[in-house]
């Protein structure tokens, strides 16, 4: 499906560029005009379907055709760096955003091909001096059986870290991912999401419900947002989550957990109610699923439940012992101020 200028730049905003900071400042005369010191800039081909689009590939192709993309990257430091290069297919990570830096997740069943089949990239690892720029190139090799929709990947660059980098625990690497989309078919795709499961389970030391959520058609589904319910039994209401706007790749899958509040999860029949809307359409599901008492066990064990501070322990229980011991004292004062007057009273008498 070729898209309109409007999804471009939904897809542009999403799929471009994706870097991580370090977790420490370089000095200014380290960082360059890019955050790590690099830049990375792809060259527009001549199969390009938007001229315009000059931050990503967006390419019709044929059955079987091959051609060639090439990209730069500008090493912006003073110094040498390394990089690796790599190109992946799209993924959907966790938090409903497109990535392409994964190269050890399971593609999902319902990709057309999986591109790092059908596409190389020229050079894997990189070393460039202080301002060299090197031409990267990135040869494909569309299959011969046809497919409609997009098939999204990307090639990233990531700057690997220094000795330097490595003593002062600087673990984060900084990273850009080039998009690219190979289109055959200008047939509009019809939207189409699936629930695959439904499962407890822990995850950041809390007790979670796992919803596997596949977009198993060949289009970029945008604007996606999810409002959840766990219900315990059929009635017990728990949870009501809702989601901010996602994202969902082609042929991708996603898992969001949706928290139990610090709640220990508890052996037993439960009902999940979910709705997802997207830009193409409105899908509602229930799903009920079962908690054992050994599930419950593990997921509590590896979860940290925030103990609640005693009612004796908290600030607002010695404030009010302030207060009492000041209201005591004001009264006693008083008190002794009425006594002493009735006293003085009496004796001039």
């Amino acid at each position: 499906m070729i898209m309109t200028k409007k999804g471009k730049w939904l897809a542009a905003v999403a799929l471009l560029v994706g870097f991580t900071l370090p977790t420490t400042a370089l000095a200014a005369k380290d960082q360059g005009n890019q955050p790590g010191g690099f830049q990375v800039q792809a060259e527009i081909p001549k199969n390009q379907i938007d001229k315009k689009v000059t931050t990503y590939y967006d390419l019709k192709v044929k059955p079987n055709e091959s051609g060639t993309l090439y990209l730069n990257v500008q090493n912006q430091l003073d110094k040498t760096a390394t990089y690796k290069i790599a190109l992946n297919p799209a993924f959907t990570s966790n938090a409903g955003a497109i990535t392409y830096n994964n190269n050890s997740r399971k593609l999902d069943p319902s990709m057309p091909f999986n591109l790092r089949n059908y596409a190389t990239v020229s050079q894997q690892n990189l070393t460039l001096k202080a301002g060299q720029g090197k031409r990267i190139a990135v040869k494909y090799r569309m299959p011969n059986k046809p497919f409609n929709g997009i098939v999204l990947g990307g090639v990233t660059v990531t700057k690997n870290l220094t000795d330097a980098d490595k003593k002062n625990n600087i673990r984060n690497q900084v990273s850009y991912s080039v998009a690219t989309e190979f289109q055959e078919s200008t047939q509009p795709v019809k939207s189409a999401l699936v629930l695959n499961s439904v499962k407890a389970s822990a995850n950041n030391a809390e007790p979670t419900v796992e919803l596997n959520i596949q977009n198993p058609m060949s289009k970029i589904e945008s604007q996606l947002k999810l409002k959840t319910t766990i219900y315990k039994g059929d009635k017990k209401l728990l949870v009501n989550n809702s989601t901010r706007t996602m994202q969902i790749a082609p042929n991708t899958n996603m898992t969001y957990m949706v928290r139990n509040d610090n709640h220990r999860m508890e052996p037993g029949s439960y009902k999940a109610v979910i709705d997802a809307t997207t830009k193409g359409g409105h899908w509602h599901w229930v799903r009920h699923f079962t908690v054992t008492q050994k599930q419950a066990s593990q997921i509590n064990n590896n979860s940290y439940f925030p103990q609640k501070t005693p009612w004796y322990e908290t600030i607002w229980f010695f404030l009010s012992i302030i207060a009492l011991l000041l209201l005591i004292i004001v009264v006693l004062l008083y008190h002794r101020y009425r006594k002493n007057r009735s006293q003085g009273k009496h004796s001039r008498d």
